[in-house]
């Protein structure tokens, strides 16, 4: 008789194993095939939350969305300079739509957003991608920024889809492959051009297959196509607008953010000197300035985004570059204190919950207008000098050097609308589509509810963000390489624009790779399998 034999006590297998490697086999379909139960919930979950958060904010006009539009329909010689084409065209098209069409248009892209955050997220395994796409839908900031007529939606889209491309082809190591990457983040900064560090990507081949001759070929096709892109399109914009750029805005960082952290001084240097006496001469003998008896001293004490336009186009027009000068200086002089002054505002960035106000307003009987510059002042002694309403870029003073600077790319919009009849008919196309950025008035309890409890359930990006940081302990697995391949473009544009202003809705559109990274960097933790994988003590 044999005795019986005691089962030797197992250890559990670990609940969310990261695979060594995404397969290869699993087509998109596939993937969203083999798990479309769990899918088919969250989808459902996904429409019904967006309905609620639409009783909350009704889908609208977001930010800057007038000059989108302005942009799709060419009302003015520079707004389709300072909107690339790929999310005017979208925008434009949209605000076609019936409001109905448009709200499900809205749904549609959130779908399509999730189901690319799953995929995205499939490269850490099955389990670990139901997690993320479940802390994705409960992400309301993001909800809430697909309820608006802007390019923040279409760029945290954009992101995902690209994420979900890395992780689908990054296994197909291939000329073509690289090829088309490259070209998707080529449309990423069409979509949004601070979106150019995904430049980075281009090095996958060699950091997740290895350093040889074939895959620095394949990064270099990756380079040409972008660069053929971006090429493409300066030269897009040299022929229609006269300037040979992506889009504008460079001389705002990190000018921006030194001239609000009042630290510009004459003593910092000989640019910082010549701004200061470029200042009194040339800005502060003009109106406003002139009417409140402020010189550069107390001009660089004062903060305002009306003010700091003076100054660049200032710079522009006697000085080029003295600006850019004179902001290397003041770093120099006050690196320390203006390197934790960044730190706080990037602490501040991770950690906001807030992307909209969900507060219901009250109802507007007409569609919101563009106001004109040319709104009159109020008197000196009616306002702080703090305040200054408009500035001197809006005076008549300033529009005609603002005009002499742009006399090229005035003269070509002219040349495509060459019956000045014609412009108030240009403004009347946009008359009918303003109706979506008319705020309706939200639901009450809805955003209360959503504003004070939803939107605070996801953790904040700080959380996942310290989580993410384990993911350097990982880099011999060439799944994190490609994950950290994604997040430190991300990582490098939230910090870029935390120069300008440090809002949530600038970071929302990277939460997702952030969230990816965070969970990769928990699971992978050997604390954390210890913790929780470990066999109970006895």
């Amino acid at each position: 008789m044999t005795a019986a034999v005691e089962p030797t006590p197992m250890h559990p297998s670990p609940v969310c194993p990261i695979p060594s490697q995404h397969p290869k086999a699993s087509g998109f379909f596939k993937t969203l095939k083999n798990d479309r139960r769990f899918l088919s919930i969250m989808l459902i979950a996904d429409i019904l939350l967006f309905f609620l958060v639409s009783q909350g904010i009704h889908p609208s006009g977001g930010a800057d969305a007038i000059s989108y539009l302005a942009a799709y329909y060419d009302t003015n010689p520079g707004a389709t300079f300072f909107r690339t084409v790929l999310s005017s065209q979208i925008i434009g098209i949209l605000s076609g739509l019936s409001p109905t069409l448009f709200h499900v248009s809205l749904l549609l892209l959130h779908l399509i957003y999730l189901i690319s955050a799953y995929y995205a997220a499939t490269i850490l395994g099955v389990f670990a991608a139901r997690i993320i796409t479940a802390l994705v839908l409960l992400h309301i900031q993001v909800n809430v920024l697909f309820h608006q007529l802007a390019s923040d939606n279409l760029s945290a889209l954009g992101v995902a889809c690209f994420a979900a491309l890395a992780v689908r082809w990054y296994t197909r190591n291939r000329p073509s492959t690289h090829l088309l990457l490259g070209f998707a983040a080529f449309l990423l900064v069409l979509i949004r051009p601070s979106n150019l560090p995904f430049i980075l990507f281009g090095f996958m081949p060699i950091l997740c297959h290895g350093l040889n001759r074939r895959n620095l070929q394949y990064t270099l096709a990756f380079f040409a196509m972008f660069a053929t892109g971006i090429v493409g399109y300066c030269m897009y914009n040299q022929t229609r607008h006269g300037i040979f750029e992506v889009a504008a805005g460079r001389e705002l960082i990190p000018s921006f953010f030194l001239f609000n952290s009042g630290k510009f001084s004459p003593e910092n240097g000989p640019a910082s000197a010549k701004l200061f006496d470029l200042i009194d001469r040339e800005l502060m003998t003009k109106p406003p300035y002139v009417n409140l008896g402020m010189n550069a001293k107390t001009y660089f004490a004062r903060h305002g985004r009306n003010m700091f336009n003076d100054m660049l186009l200032i710079d522009s027009y006697y000085a080029p570059g003295t600006v850019r000068r004179a902001s290397l200086e003041t770093i120099q002089h006050h690196f320390l204190e203006l390197t934790g002054a960044w730190l706080k505002r990037l602490y501040f960035i991770l950690n906001h919950y807030h992307s909209l106000e969900l507060n219901p307003q009250a109802e507007q009987t007409a569609p919101i207008v563009p106001q004109s510059n040319l709104s009159p002042l109020p008197a000196a002694a009616d306002h702080n000098p703090a305040d200054v309403p408009k500035g001197f870029n809006s005076m008549p003073e300033g529009l005609h050097l603002y005009d002499e600077l742009s006399q090229d790319q005035i003269k070509r919009w002219q040349q495509r609308h060459p019956n000045p009849a014609d412009s108030p008919s240009f403004e009347q196309q946009i008359q009918p589509h303003l109706h979506f950025l008319k705020p309706g008035p939200g639901h009450y309890t809805a955003s209360l509810l959503i504003s004070h409890f939803m939107i605070t359930i996801v953790p904040p990006m700080g959380f996942f963000f310290l989580a993410g940081l384990g993911l350097v302990t990982q880099v011999h697995r060439k799944e994190i390489r490609l994950l950290l391949l994604l997040f430190i473009p991300a990582l490098a544009i939230i910090m870029i624009s935390s120069l300008l202003y440090p809002i949530a809705t600038y970071r929302i559109p990277f939460d997702l790779l952030i969230i990816i990274t965070g969970v990769a960097g928990i699971m992978g933790s050997p604390f954390m399998n210890r913790l929780f994988h470990s066999p109970p003590s006895s």
